[in-house]
This record gives C-alpha cells, structure tokens and sequence, in this order.
C-alpha cells in the first residue's frame, strides 16, 4: 500500500499518507451538500485518477490530470506500466523515490528547507548523476603542464599537491555542462519546447542558494532575490520530476500534457530572473 500510494503521491506532486486515507459513503453531490450545511465534515482533498461521470468540463480535466492516469479506457494501459515500473525500480531508483516524499511534504512554503530537499532528490536520481569531462589523457597533460610551472615558479610541495588535486576534477563534468547535457536529454524524450533555455541559469543559481542554506536558514529582504531564489527552486524540482517521469513508458496523451503538470507549470509561470 505504501508504494502505491508513493506512486499516487509522485504523479500528483503532493505528498498522501496512507494512515490519513479514509474510505467515504458519501459521493461527490453528497460531499458538497453536507459542506454547503455547514456540517462538520473533515479536512480533505480530492485527487481524481479515474473519470468522473458527468463531469462540467471534461477536456479541462484531462488536460489536467496526472501524467499517467486512469482517466478514460485507453489510458488505463500506460497508467498500468508506469505503476509496474514503479514496482520493478532497482535500488538506485527506490532511494530516489523515498527521497521525493521529503520534497512533497514542503510545497507549502518557499524555504531552505524546500531547495535543500530538492538537492538531496536531485542527488539521488540515477540518470542525473555526472559523467566524465576531459579526457584523462588531457588532464594528465594539464596537469603535468601546471605542476612543471609551479616548480618553476618556486612554489613549496603542498602549492603543487593542491594544484594536481584542484584539476583532477575536470575528469568530471561542471555544473553547467551537467544541467545542459540533461536539458537535452529532456528535450529528445519530450519535446524542445518541454523546457526553456532559461532553466540552466536557474538550476546554476539552485546550486549557489544551496551552499548559503547549508550553513543557515535565507532570509530575504529584496524582492527581485526572493524571486530568484523561488524560480531556481521550482526549477530543480522540475528537472528532478522530468528526470524520473523520462523513466516511465512513453505516452503521446501524457507528454502532450506536460506543462500543465506540477511543478512543471509553477515554474513556467513564474517571470524571469532579474
């Protein structure tokens, strides 16, 4: 129960307790009834994974609805192979979904706290990890070139250690390289237009917020930072949610869908950074 409702939870971005899940008698007519009496009745939400019957706006709801859905007879199909890939994920892809449970506990609130459970999602998702930069054969070249000059230059034998170990790590791809790599990615499973050019400076500035708020909570007094810090959020929790929805089987109804999807479409609302 608790890894389907985990699926449940991803494809609607918020965050389902299987202990606060409560099996109503009462139909949806009933439900407003009671409410316009001003009966007390519990807190709750309504998350819709199948058709509802005669419903006001059908197109509006399907244009809505989760990625993969129940919603009518022909996508009963591809919500059944993306719950079955859920199931089968190996190891890497478990610890990535406990990890995004920590994420949706957070969409009340524009925080540290938030951007940071971002990162530790981001950090855990397989197909996110870095690949390999220069070639070692280039760096090793580099390397000895730098070495030869601090030599000459003088400069004492822990000068010339941190130099070798300083440009060993361009054996690994930067930030930049790494977002741009799986933009394109992104862009060959769903489209060019899945997401905007913009999104590499914002996932760049997640990572600056990040090394602030893990030393202290931010705090913000200027507007146009605020507003900077909220897109890079939006816009790490939308490369973490693309990256684990490329993992799922292909649908053309569902890709079609995508920027109405959250958090797709609370990034995309946003104005650009200033």
């Amino acid at each position: 129960v608790h890894k389907y409702v985990g699926f449940l939870s991803f494809l609607s971005f918020k965050k389902l307790t299987p202990s606060n899940i409560k099996i109503s008698r009462y139909d949806e007519q009933e439900i407003s009834k009671l409410l316009s009496q001003k009966q007390n009745f519990p807190e709750h939400q309504f998350h819709h994974l199948t058709m509802r019957e005669n419903s006001e706006n059908i197109d509006e709801f399907i244009f809505h609805a989760p990625y993969a859905s129940a919603n009518s007879d022909s996508n009963v199909d591809h919500f059944i192979k993306c719950l079955e890939h859920w199931f089968l994920s190996d190891g890497g892809w478990q610890e990535a979904q406990m990890a995004s449970f920590g994420l949706m506990g957070r969409q009340m609130t524009i925080s540290s706290d938030r951007l940071l459970a971002a990162c530790k999602l981001f950090e855990t998702i397989p197909s996110a990890r870095t690949v390999g930069g220069l070639p070692d054969e280039h760096i090793k070249e580099i390397i000895s070139g730098a070495v030869e000059a601090a030599k000459r230059l003088s400069y004492e034998k822990d000068v010339i250690k941190r130099i070798n170990g300083s440009l060993k790590k361009l054996s690994t791809e930067s930030h930049v390289q790494q977002f741009r790599r799986l933009l394109i990615n992104l862009r060959l499973r769903f489209g060019d237009s899945v997401l905007p050019d913009q999104i590499v400076s914002d996932l760049i500035a997640a990572i600056g917020f990040r090394g602030k708020s893990a030393h202290a909570p931010l705090e913000f007094t200027d507007d146009d930072v605020m507003l900077n810090f909220a897109r890079a959020t939006y816009a790490l929790e939308t490369l973490c949610y693309l990256l684990v929805l490329a993992e799922f089987p292909p649908s053309k109804g569902s890709d079609s869908r995508l920027s109405s999807l959250y958090p797709v479409e609370n990034y995309k609302l946003l104005p650009l950074t200033i």
